[in-house]
């Protein structure tokens, strides 16, 4: 038993005399690759240690197998992490200004009042508005438009804590 915990890959045929069934159902318990009585064929012993050999090669090659599937559901189950947080912050942010959308504003400000309200801390919400914006819209074009935004909810951020939410 110590030698099969310490390395599988050793070949180990026992030859002996014993024909009792119990011995033999021992070392099978304990290990062993083969079993061969006593007086000994060469032949036959030839075809053990070739087929023993070939088991403990074939079971090499299925762990190494099975540990490169393994890694490869770990990578993938990374990937698949890594897509579903894109897609979460494709969900919940605005393209353009890369802020927290209404939607994702919607969810957490519920959250947020309910956890205040349960704290007993203070809760603001604070909306902003540009005033007269489609003005700029409208005498400068979209792109103006748009950079005037982008420009907007950088500053805004800069000054908003970590944990404050700001969103468009």
């Amino acid at each position: 038993k110590k030698v099969r915990k310490i390395n599988m890959e050793i070949p180990i045929i026992i030859a002996t005399a014993h024909k009792e069934s119990g011995y033999i159902i021992e070392c099978i318990e304990v290990g062993v690759n083969a079993y061969l009585l006593k007086p000994i064929n060469f032949k036959h012993l030839q075809k053990v240690i070739k087929q023993t050999c070939e088991k403990i090669y074939y079971m090499k090659k299925n762990i190494e197998y099975e540990e490169s599937l393994e890694r490869l559901v770990k990578e993938r189950t990374k990937e698949l992490e890594e897509a579903k947080a894109e897609l979460l912050e494709m969900i919940h942010k605005d393209p353009m200004t890369n802020l927290y959308n209404r939607r994702y504003f919607n969810d957490i400000s519920e959250t947020l009042f309910a956890l205040s309200k349960r704290e007993k801390n203070h809760f603001s919400a604070l909306m902003i508005d540009i005033d007269r914006f489609k003005l700029v819209n409208d005498n400068y074009g979209h792109v103006t438009g748009d950079e005037t935004l982008i420009t907007f909810a950088k500053s805004i951020q800069e000054k908003v804590r970590s944990t404050d939410t700001f969103a468009r």
